[in-house]
């Protein structure tokens, strides 16, 4: 993720590692602090540009981000047909790499195998190298669309299955409106949501709005020498109510 800030007329920019940024950055005359790139401030539009460019973001905005699968070998061999060495860029970010020869690869936070495994070494001592990546799926999180559909067009890639996020548990859906009216003027004065599998119903000049099977319950039950009525009703001669099939906020 891109993260930027400005401070004593300088613009600090701190993104996961990327070769194509490491480069942009010299030629607008960046400076590495050793946790952050430092450009003057008056090139700041030259470096937001670059980050949106290589990364999707600029840090400036929220964005709309996206979960996926990528099946490696199938994207090294679009976007690296003449192969790897010792690390793999996935949307400008190195996302795998080797250290060295004997240590097992280490990937990004947002990163997790999901299918396969990688070899626990490659490559020599002085030329380290991922090594077989046969079989291997990856999920990457929270991913930039922008990025990602500008890959899968330029590319021409079919390996990445982009992810539904779950959605947040809705409640039930309103779908009527009890209408209270003060009668000779068609005021509204009160507006009460009917949900699915609800009814409406009076007793003792009480509105009660509640399940179909609570409702049913009701009306068998030991009060049948009430009186009930289903809407539209009456309370009292000032007012009335109505049932109508549609929301009214």
């Amino acid at each position: 993720m891109v993260k930027t800030r400005e401070e004593n007329g300088y613009l600090y920019t701190l993104t996961d590692y990327s070769y194509p940024f490491i480069k942009k950055a010299r030629s607008l005359n960046g400076n590495w602090t050793g946790s952050e790139w430092k450009f003057k401030l008056e090139n700041k539009e030259y470096v937001l540009k670059a980050l949106r460019d290589i990364f999707g973001e600029d840090g400036t905005n929220e964005i709309e981000r996206v979960d996926m699968l990528i099946d490696l070998k199938k994207y090294v061999e679009a976007k690296y047909p003449n192969g790897i060495d010792d690390e793999i860029d996935i949307f400008n970010v190195s996302v795998v790499r080797r250290p060295a020869r004997d240590s097992n690869v280490k990937m990004v936070n947002n990163c997790i195998v999901t299918n396969g495994n990688f070899e626990s070494r490659g490559g020599s001592r002085a030329n380290p190298r991922i090594g077989d990546i046969e079989g291997i799926e990856l999920k990457l999180s929270n991913i930039p669309k922008s990025i990602v559909e500008k890959e899968i067009k330029q590319y021409k890639l079919d390996c990445i299955t982009i992810l539904e996020k779950p959605k947040a548990a809705l409640g039930p859906k309103q779908v009527k409106t009890l209408i209270k009216y003060k009668i000779g003027t068609n005021e509204i004065t009160e507006k009460y949501p009917i949900y699915e599998g609800e009814r409406t119903l009076i007793y003792r000049n009480q509105i009660i709005i509640s399940t179909e099977k609570e409702i049913n319950s009701f009306i068998n039950g030991d009060i049948n020498d009430y009186e009930l009525s289903e809407s539209p009703f009456g309370i009292d001669s000032t007012e009335y109510f109505e049932v109508v099939d549609k929301i009214i906020e």
